[in-house]
């Protein structure tokens, strides 16, 4: 009987999608993400342990010297011991590091940005090593100090939005969630600037089955070749134009570069979005849409998700034209984005 009841709990176990043994630590880990960290270790110690998975409780793989360099491509929250840990490969071999033993000094998946935020709250802002709650505190700007921002990248552990600043001489990262944007110090319409490195493919589907690929970002340049429906491009860079009011992309199509209005492409992946697994609740349903892309930019899908609507989150980024986080998500059998400012985290 006995024999009976442990091998029904394992069936349980199993269907639940539950372990047991050495791999049951592992599901105390979640959330990975592809954000790509470049950091160099540090830990007061002078040494931070390299081990095989992503806790304390993993065995040491070897000890990394402080000014070791990594190349972080996931992250693991375990819930035993309450850190954020980065996996890597060190001489060849695949093991994780707590990322509170390492500094940021490069993010491959981070987005360009340039504007200022002016701090809101000043008890719950602290600028850190790197974007997430995870990372050492550096200093604690006060109320009203502005800080101008220069990258932008979504943290798939919390998901909230990180900036990149410096405060006293200090380069480290801040959570937007505790700032205010100063658009009208910061972004003059009047200008045609805010290039980011925010790179994605996308499918033409226009109205008029083709879309022009212009010499420059606005109607008034001269026509290269037409991109015809269902063509994917790869997009490198955007570019609001003030006289025209469209946002264009700038692509390489058929041995010319050039650039396109992106109001009708859809979005078919991004490299630098991360990966992201929660839920949100929409709480104002006036200002949410569902867009093929993660921008007001792109063309709008669903104008109405009603108040209290429950979406599932798979990639989160920051659009750095209008410095938002965005999400991807279904809604009635349209997948795209949505502003994560007009939700909650479930």
């Amino acid at each position: 009987m006995k024999k009976k009841m442990i091998t029904l709990v394992l069936a349980v176990m199993l269907i639940l999608g539950l372990t047991v043994g050495p791999a049951a630590v592992a599901s105390a880990a979640t959330t990975y993400t592809n954000n790509i960290y470049n950091v160099t270790t540090y830990s007061s110690d002078n040494v931070a342990n390299f081990r095989t998975g992503p806790g304390m409780e993993y065995g040491v793989i070897t000890p990394l010297s402080n000014g070791t360099t990594l190349r972080v491509t996931a992250v693991s929250k375990n819930y035993n011991d309450g850190l954020v840990w980065g996996q890597a490969v060190y001489n060849g071999t695949t093991g994780w590091v707590s990322m509170l033993l390492t500094n940021v000094y490069d993010m491959e998946t981070a987005s360009v940005a340039s504007y200022d935020v002016t701090v809101r709250q000043q008890e719950n802002l602290y600028l850190r090593k790197g974007p997430g709650t995870e990372y050492e505190e550096l200093a604690r700007p006060k109320n009203g100090q502005v800080l101008r921002i220069d990258r932008t990248m979504v943290n798939s552990w919390d998901g909230r939005p990180w900036g990149r600043t410096t405060y006293n001489g200090v380069q480290g990262w801040v959570s937007l969630d505790w700032t205010s944007r100063n658009s009208s110090a910061t972004y003059n319409w009047a200008q045609d600037v805010t290039f980011y490195n925010n790179n994605y493919y996308g499918v033409v589907g226009s109205s008029d089955g083709f879309v022009n690929l212009r010499s420059g970002a606005g109607l008034g340049y001269s026509i290269l070749t037409p991109i015809y429906n269902g063509n994917e491009v790869f997009i490198t860079a955007t570019l609001k134009n003030s006289s025209d009011g469209l946002v264009w992309a700038y692509t390489n199509f058929n041995g010319y570069a050039g650039w396109f209005s992106i109001d009708q492409t859809t979005i078919t992946s991004m490299p630098c979005a991360s990966t992201a697994q929660y839920n949100v609740v929409v709480q104002n349903s006036d200002n949410l849409k569902l867009r093929r892309g993660p921008g007001a930019e792109h063309y709008q899908l669903v104008g109405y998700i009603p108040n209290g609507t429950v979406l599932s989150i798979s990639q989160t980024m920051i659009n750095s034209f209008d410095g938002r986080p965005w999400g991807r998500t279904t809604f009635n059998g349209y997948t795209g984005w949505i502003s994560l400012d007009w939700t909650y985290r479930q």
